[in-house]
């Protein structure tokens, strides 16, 4: 069983993200993965990590989690 949550616009939704994975975790996933598209090198970057999720959110770029304004507009989990 998997769980995928995806978004295309215009807000920094990798914070969102990552809270719609927390949502799935209760279901006993054993890894988790975020993708995005770079809009300065419009290349598609990709973390993933197994165990928990905060396994992933330790490895994703702190200025993307903080960031108010969009760096991407396609980022799915």
């Amino acid at each position: 069983m998997c769980g995928i949550v995806g978004y295309l616009g215009k807000r920094a939704l990798l914070p969102l993200l990552v809270q719609s994975l927390r949502q799935l975790e209760y279901r006993g996933y054993d890894s988790a993965g975020i993708s995005w598209l770079d809009t300065q090198t419009h290349q598609l970057k990709t973390v993933k990590a197994t165990g928990k999720l905060q396994n992933l959110a330790n490895l994703l770029p702190e200025a993307l989690l903080q960031e108010t304004e969009p760096s991407t507009q396609l980022q799915l989990g």
